[in-house]
């Protein structure tokens, strides 16, 4: 066991490294709470650090450090005149921008001590104008070379050039006329007089007058103007549709094409259906169609084979596996609609306008005025929440039923009034005739429970397509043989999930 260290010792060393001890020593590892002498700082070097020449101060530690990293303001000055540049401010660090006057130019700049030591092998002026000048400067066409190109262009330059894409006044050799064009226009070959109508340029497909004409005439089209190259677009007459055109002869060679307006009209004369075809592919889609044919987007009036009903489908919805709307129920006609309602003892007072639309009527069973929708009617609600189900009383608690019957190989969903439960409860009734209670539902209102059991019975007729199963005479002595369903196309796990998703819609 080594000997233990003397706190005064430790106290001697903490004391000669400028730190002051504030609390008794505790051991060699465990930070010492101390005054840095030199700063106030109040500090907890361990004795160890101290005694291996650790400073004991970060602060002081990190700015001694910071100071022994600083360029000297006299060394950074000097780095910049060399490099052209005057400061017009103190140094503040390396990485600062520093305003200075650049001597070549004048001009005021912010460059950085570290971007000016980075680029001095590259001969950076850290003046952003002059290094832009210097650019241009190196890429820059010589004077001469641009010259001569304008006189190959036939072009005589009237003053000093100046750069590729600034104007430059010439005159025309051809017409003798003064033009502005710009150097690299010359270059890429497009431009030059625009009086000549650029016919100094090089055409790659040059023809004569007479051979171009005779080209344009072979594809029935007559110039109207004097022909100038084979890219310039060239106005002429289309000697079949008497439309002006203004075709490139170099296209009209390349493609040989003529007139676009003709040329538009043939092709779809190529894709177009014979009148044959297309009532060929309605009579295959169940149609028989009235009028003739005028296009595949055309409206044509058409009898369903099936329902025999008039609509009005176009081919191309047809082949696209559009169906007649009567026998798919995306459309009601009106008089099959005003039927379904007569036989839910409800006579129409007012003309049909949609499934979703409140329908005026009077109910036969009671006289009174209701507005019921016709998809209510439609999926089997009552329409008349004055007739709502026999005793129903639509005010107070109700529930909503689901139940089976194994003879009967159906299910049915309805609702009742909680109060009749001991008197004359359907459910009671229901069970007295081979009728099992699956589940049931109970809400604050009898509304709500016939709210529900109308969404059910639209998700099952409408939406599964599902039938009405049993008929009166299977059901004589209980009714409600428009709420059942066959077993073998539901089933009654399926039919729970169905209502909790719509109490659970509704409830949102």
């Amino acid at each position: 066991m080594g000997k233990r260290l003397d706190p005064k010792e430790a106290e001697a060393v903490m004391l000669k490294a400028g730190l002051k001890p504030l609390e008794p020593f505790q051991g060699t590892k465990v930070p010492w709470k101390c005054i840095h002498i030199a700063c106030g700082e109040i500090v907890q070097p361990s004795y160890a650090t101290v005694a291996i020449g650790g400073g004991g101060c970060k602060k002081c530690g990190n700015r001694k450090s910071t100071l022994a990293s600083m360029t000297p303001e006299v060394d950074a000055v000097a780095i910049m005149l060399e490099a052209g540049l005057k400061p017009l401010e103190s140094f503040k660090g390396v990485s600062k921008k520093w305003k200075c006057q650049h001597l070549a130019c004048g001009e005021i700049v912010y460059p950085r001590l570290t971007d000016i030591r980075r680029t001095d092998s590259r001969k950076s002026s850290g003046c952003i104008s002059c290094g832009r000048l210097k650019t241009a400067e190196l890429i820059r066409v010589p004077a001469e070379f641009a010259e001569q190109a304008m006189r190959d262009a036939g072009l005589e330059p009237l003053e000093p050039y100046v750069s590729a894409v600034s104007k430059w006044k010439c005159k025309c050799l051809n017409c003798k006329r003064v033009v502005y064009p710009m150097y690299n226009t010359i270059q890429q070959g497009i431009g030059g007089c625009r009086f000549c109508g650029y016919a100094n340029r090089i055409d790659p497909n040059k023809y004569s007058l007479d051979e171009a004409e005779k080209i344009m005439l072979n594809v029935g089209l007559q110039p109207l103007e004097p022909y100038l190259n084979s890219s310039t677009k060239w106005k002429c007459k289309c000697i079949k549709c008497g439309k002006i055109v203004t075709p490139m002869l170099g296209t009209v060679v390349q493609d040989q094409s003529g007139c676009k307006h003709c040329a538009s009209i043939s092709n779809g004369l190529l894709r177009r259906t014979t009148q044959e075809d297309a009532l060929s592919e309605m009579v295959k889609a169940g149609y028989e169609p009235l009028t003739t044919y005028e296009g595949n987007h055309t409206k044509w009036e058409s009898k369903c084979q099936k329902c025999k009903k008039i609509s009005f489908p176009t081919l191309s919805n047809v082949r696209n596996g559009s169906r007649c709307v009567y026998c798919t129920n995306h459309k009601v006609d009106e008089e099959d609609a005003v039927q379904v309602m007569l036989l839910a003892n409800l006579r129409p007072l007012e003309p049909y306008i949609d499934s979703k639309t409140k329908w005026k009527c009077k109910c036969l069973r009671c006289g009174e005025i209701v507005r019921p929708k016709y998809n209510t009617i439609q999926i089997g609600g009552g329409g008349c929440t004055n007739c709502a189900p026999v005793g129903m009383n639509l005010t107070v608690a109700s529930y909503l039923y689901l139940i089976t019957n194994e003879k009967l190989n159906a299910h049915k969903v309805g609702i009742g009034n909680v109060q009749d439960i001991k008197t004359r409860d359907r459910l009671f009734n229901f069970g007295k005739r081979g009728w099992k209670t699956y589940r049931v539902w109970n809400f604050d209102t009898g509304f709500n429970a016939m709210e529900i059991e109308t969404q059910v019975l639209k998700t099952l007729r409408k939406d599964m397509g599902l039938p009405i199963y049993l008929t009166k005479e299977d059901m004589p002595n209980t009714g409600g043989h428009s709420e059942t369903v066959g077993a073998d196309s539901v089933t009654l796990i399926q039919l729970e999930k169905i209502i909790n998703k719509v109490i659970k819609g509704l409830q949102k």
